[in-house]
């Protein structure tokens, strides 16, 4: 911009996705003199739309992070003293869901924050509390060395989140509601474990045994095509019993687990482009035990 000599004082700026000018503290003031060329950042901490977070007593949080994920990724907000600012407008639904305390020595807590932004630049509240965990568990049959994932939704209003399980453990904060477990992620092999529980929150307890032991896996098997030899980058998916298992292939090898049914086979290759293909017959699971050597090969012509 240019502007006449002078001192001055920033004290709002409009994002150009936002319609709403957002106002900053900016308190230091800066001077232009006459042919003067120059740039003037604003204060990192200062820009954006404010964040509060506190402890449940109401005291302010000294240091930490709060993030949230969008389809493009992770969006971590800076904390400082209780207040930081998020430099973020995209119209969207969202959940501020991942704290980490960066000072002091009780860092023993989470957050849970749906918030909206709405296409006009409105923001719903942006106060967030930190709680102690109240959903613990561990996964009973996991490894130490697997890093799981917990992935559930809200009942009402509809919200879905992934909370981190390393070996199996998993600790995290939601307030009062119906929700439902969907589904354990194991890490190691790339497969989702289909759980589909519902669970309840009440007066900051869980109500509801979320005990679950994760099944043997019980295929280990080989992936290669007639042109290209082994596969690698992409995943096997089996279908039946009305589920969909499925398990990354890594150089020619996969591991999974398999209930006893009926099953079709497909191969998705994700890494180096995208190509689909369709095993010619079905296989089939007894006793934990596949009917035919787990070792297939894909016809691609």
């Amino acid at each position: 911009m240019s502007t006449v000599p002078g001192s001055y004082k920033f004290v709002s700026y409009r994002s150009q996705f936002a319609e709403v000018e957002q106002k900053v503290a900016q308190t230091e003031t800066f001077t232009v003199k006459a042919g003067q060329a120059g740039f003037y950042k604003l204060t990192p901490s200062q820009a954006g739309l404010k964040v509060t977070l506190h402890d449940p007593s109401g005291a302010a949080i000294a240091s930490a992070t709060a993030t949230f994920y969008t389809s493009h990724g992770a969006v971590t907000v800076d904390i400082r003293n209780g207040i930081g600012y998020l430099d973020f407008y995209e119209a969207g639904s969202y959940i501020f869901n991942y704290l980490t305390i960066t000072s002091g020595t009780d860092t023993n807590y989470d957050i849970y924050h749906p918030f909206t932004i709405s296409p006009d630049g409105t923001v719903s509240s942006l106060e967030l509390i930190a709680h102690r965990p109240n959903v613990t568990g561990q996964v009973s049959g996991e490894s130490k060395e697997v890093y799981g994932n917990f992935s559930g939704c809200s009942l009402s209003p509809e919200s879905c989140f992934v909370e981190g399980a390393p070996g199996g453990a998993y600790s995290f904060y939601l307030p009062d509601g119906q929700y439902k477990w969907g589904s354990y992620y194991d890490s190691s092999i790339r497969q989702h474990f289909i759980i589909d529980r519902v669970f309840t929150i009440s007066d900051g307890q869980l109500q509801t045994d979320l005990s679950w032991t994760k099944p043997v896996i019980n295929v280990h098997g080989t992936a290669s095509s007639n042109e290209s030899g082994a596969l690698s980058g992409g995943y096997i998916n089996f279908y039946g019993n009305n589920q969909e298992y499925s398990a990354w292939v890594d150089n020619g090898s996969f591991n999974c687990y398999l209930p006893d049914g009926i099953y079709s086979v497909r191969y998705d290759q994700f890494v180096g482009g995208y190509f689909s293909v369709n095993l010619a017959q079905t296989v089939t699971v007894t006793d934990g035990k596949m009917s035919i050597e787990p070792n297939f090969k894909f016809y691609l012509s």
